[in-house]
Order: C-alpha cells, then sequence, then structure tokens
C-alpha cells in the first residue's frame, strides 16, 4: 500500500534502475527500494531474479535470505522456500519471522506434526515469542487437541508472565473442549488483569445465558 501511493511504480522502477546504472555499484538499498516495487507489482518472477542477483553481491545478508524464502513461497516452490527460511541463524531478527512462515509452509502441505515438532524447538529458543505458543495452541486446537493447546500456553505464561493474552486462549479451548466451569474461572481471572477485555467480558456473557 505505501510503494502504491507513491504514484506510477513502473516508472518509479525505471528510475530507480537508471540510478543503479549511474552509480555503477550495487547498494542495498537501492537494490531493495526495487525488489519491493516488482513484490507491489506482483511481478514475483522478475523480483526473484533481482534477489539472486543481489544475493551474489550480498551473500551474507540475513535479510536477503528471508525475502528469497517468501519470494519462494509466494511462488508455491515450498522446498526452496524452507531452504531459505532455514539457513536464518538463531541470532537473526528475521529467525522467529522466517520459521513463522515454515509452521505456515508445513501447515499448507498438510503436514501438522512436522509444524508442531518445530514449534516445540522454537518454545525452547532463548529468541522465542508469545506468537510461537500461539500458533502452536491453534493447531492443537485444529486437530482437537484441546489439553495440548492449554498445556502449551501455560508454557507460555511461565516464559511470559507480562503478556496477558494467553489466558484468554486458555479459556477459548477450555469453552471448546466442553470444560464451561473452568473456562467461566478463567475469563473471570482475565477480567482482573484486563477490567475491560471484550473478548472475556462477551464469554461471560454468552456462558451465563446458556
Amino acid at each position: 500500500a505505501f510503494y502504491r501511493s507513491l504514484g506510477d511504480l513502473n516508472q518509479i522502477y525505471i528510475e530507480l534502475n537508471d540510478l543503479s546504472k549511474l552509480i555503477g555499484k550495487t547498494y542495498l538499498g537501492v537494490e531493495l527500494q526495487k525488489i519491493f516495487i516488482l513484490w507491489s507489482l506482483k511481478r514475483f518472477d522478475e523480483a526473484l531474479t533481482s534477489l539472486k542477483v543481489l544475493y551474489e553481491n550480498q551473500p551474507d545478508s540475513i535479510y536477503v535470505h528471508y525475502l528469497l524464502g517468501r519470494v519462494y513461497q509466494q511462488w508455491g516452490n515450498i522446498t526452496q522456500a524452507d531452504y531459505w527460511f532455514k539457513k536464518i541463524i538463531e541470532e537473526s531478527l528475521y529467525f522467529i519471522p522466517a520459521n513463522i512462515q515454515r509452521i505456515k509452509l508445513y501447515e499448507f502441505q498438510g503436514q501438522g506434526q512436522k509444524a508442531l515438532n518445530l514449534i516445540q524447538e522454537l518454545t525452547q529458543s532463548r529468541f522465542t515469542t508469545p506468537q510461537i505458543f500461539i500458533f502452536g495452541a491453534s493447531l492443537y486446537s485444529k486437530v482437537e487437541s484441546y489439553e495440548k493447546a492449554i498445556n502449551l500456553l501455560r508454557e507460555g505464561i511461565k516464559k511470559f508472565p507480562d503478556y496477558h493474552g494467553f489466558l484468554f486462549l486458555i479459556g477459548v479451548y477450555q469453552e471448546k473442549s466442553g470444560n464451561i466451569k473452568a473456562c467461566i474461572n478463567t475469563m473471570v481471572d482475565v477480567l482482573r488483569n484486563e477490567p475491560n477485555h471484550s473478548g472475556a467480558l462477551n464469554y461471560l456473557g454468552y456462558l451465563w445465558v446458556e
């Protein structure tokens, strides 16, 4: 949306290309702008070609690795996408985003257990995030393993005690599992932390009416 707000993207791309030729060198910032514009124009084949050239000049750029994975993912080339996402080291800012994409790839392929195995690995990473636990709980929920979803979220609470989103989701999965009493108690706990939590209020209203 940002790039489209700039005007004629085709013309901007041409001007950036001319700038690259004028400079006579490969600058990461300029080349990335060109690639983002190609992406916005849905010219994914050209974006991939440009990324490959950029990789030859910037083989150690973690961000280029991540973008290669995203372009191959967009193309539906799961093997190549997974290859590039795997190259991203744990210390990188793109480690968790890349692995979230890997989880999505496996789920898309119907390899739910492979996705869950990866989630279990990621929960042990020192760079893990609340999103990893939420993703995992969602996958367990899809196969109706609600107790596993709840247990994973409880692990999340231990790692991220200040993140209050876990508790509400525990209540959601308790309700899905049929444990209404536990769900009500959990939603009451949510409201103790966040008195105006609309989701918890809606759940309690719905359950009390029932």
